[in-house]
């Protein structure tokens, strides 16, 4: 924030909340995407830009003060965007991984904090005079003020979004292991769900570590940290962009799909089928939607308009619908009667028991256990 990199630090500011901004309009315009999902990325980078412009009008020399005497209230008003974009990242990130998950009334709780912090401010600083409101939020008075906890308030700002993106690396790693990778549709790729969720718990995670060594480390560095955090901040947000463009590149155009579109390509059902029936490349517990597609010389949108037309059903259950009838092969067999269920998951392509065990179910209408019984009680 210091003379020699004020203006980088306000062009790097000023970059991060137009390309957030325009990142927003580019999930909004996607018509392939669900649209509670479209609506939580347009508002997750919608605030990631908001609290850009809420840095740059706060440590900004050139632009701070003329902000505070045109509204003051800015500053008020922007405090709640730290504590709404880890909830938005939740909610897109659970909406992309659990494909029950409903934004329901309990889960509004997330937005408390966000409704607090201008509360918040408004009882530290904003309901005095401007002069005082000045002094206490340029001149750092407010963490002198005695019951005020100042410092744990910001300390909490940085705090609650890295916890959310720690829980959101979570749930990505959880679904990994359980083979159910997040699949948000042919609109969006996994790579930017996944990067997006990655790259911003680690930016937070930046962010918390150079509040708290502020307490200990000389200011210049920690001013350099900060200034690392937005250059960071930008390249993810750019990243994004380029990557989402690449992707809705390589989909196929709608001008140039014609009516015939409607019926699937005979050779790409034949790809796909060969694929799954004489390469059995569904054993491979990481197989994903991308690496599928490249398996068959298809784009992932190629692949799911196959599958949801032709076979009605989304990717995962297209997959592990070949997987359960393989362990039904397996379970029938006498050959496989003293592996135990965990062994044939596995083989069959599962990486984890309770996926298999529930996939199993879905399918055959019992579990895997009563369905081996059943298959050994009619021998003769």
């Amino acid at each position: 924030m210091k003379a020699l990199l004020f203006n980088m630090h306000d062009v790097v500011l000023l970059l991060t909340i137009g390309a957030s901004a325009l990142l927003s309009f580019l999930y909004l315009a996607l018509g392939n995407l669900a649209r509670r999902l479209r609506y939580l990325l347009a508002l997750f980078f919608l605030t990631n830009a908001l609290i850009s412009a809420h840095t740059l009008i706060y440590w900004g020399e050139a632009i701070r003060y003329r902000v505070f005497d045109a509204f003051p209230y800015a500053f008020l008003l922007l405090s709640f965007t730290c504590f709404a974009v880890g909830p938005l990242l939740y909610w897109q990130t659970s909406t992309t991984t659990c494909k029950d998950f409903r934004i329901s009334r309990l889960q509004w709780l997330h937005l408390l904090p966000a409704i607090l912090a201008p509360v918040y401010y408004y009882t530290v600083c904003f309901r005095f005079d401007t002069a005082t409101q000045r002094e206490l939020l340029f001149n750092f008075g407010l963490y002198g003020q005695a019951k005020v906890f100042y410092f744990h308030y910001v300390s909490l700002e940085k705090l609650v979004p890295l916890i959310y993106g720690i829980v959101c690396i979570h749930l990505l790693r959880s679904r990994a292991k359980a083979n159910e990778l997040p699949l948000a549709g042919s609109a969006i790729s996994t790579l930017s769900l996944t990067i997006l969720a990655y790259g911003f718990a680690l930016m937070w995670l930046w962010v918390a570590l150079t509040h708290f060594l502020g307490l200990y480390l000389p200011e210049k560095i920690t001013d350099l940290m900060g200034i690392a955090g937005n250059y960071f901040n930008l390249v993810l947000v750019l990243f994004l962009i380029v990557d989402q463009i690449k992707y809705a590149a390589s989909s196929p155009k709608p001008e140039k799909q014609k009516v015939e579109s409607l019926e699937v390509n005979a050779a790409h059902i034949a790809r796909i089928q060969n694929a799954m029936e004489a390469e059995k490349v569904f054993l491979n517990p990481q197989l994903t939607l991308e690496r599928f597609a490249d398996s068959v010389a298809l784009n992932p949108r190629e692949v799911s308009t196959v599958v949801n037309r032709k076979f009605q059903q989304n990717f995962h259950e297209f997959v592990n619908a070949y997987r359960v009838d393989e362990a039904k092969q397996m379970l029938r067999n006498p050959a496989h009667y003293d592996a135990n269920i965990n062994d044939i998951a596995h083989a069959s392509g599962f990486n984890s028991k309770a996926t298999f065990n529930r996939f199993f179910k879905k399918f055959v209408l019992t579990t895997p256990s009563d369905y081996r019984r059943k298959h050994q009680t009619l021998e003769p």
